[in-house]
């Protein structure tokens, strides 16, 4: 039954990171400004997700691997959007 449990609250969990990363990856879009992000967090937010696809793909547990595949295209955007911001100098 805990499993189960720990199950349901990691899907919640990642589902409301997954929310907040499209959010944000559409701000730093609309907005042009990557003014808030470090290098460390950028370079963070890839390795968490291949690592976290790379866990779920391991265990065979498809609600990790499902969640970890929807987490990729709004890091993507905003690793983009770092580089691009930041080498134009863009402030907002």
């Amino acid at each position: 039954m805990w499993i189960e449990a720990s199950r349901v609250l990691t899907v919640l969990g990642s589902a409301s990171i997954t929310i907040g990363l499209y959010v944000q990856a559409l701000k730093a879009v609309r907005t042009k400004s990557m003014d808030d992000f470090s290098p460390v967090l950028v370079i963070s937010l890839v390795v968490n997700e291949v690592v976290w696809l790379n866990y779920g793909v391991a265990l065979g547990e498809w609600p990790i691997v499902l969640l970890s595949g929807f987490n990729i295209p709004p890091v993507l955007i905003l690793t983009g959007a770092y580089i691009i911001h930041r080498s134009r100098g863009a402030t907002s």
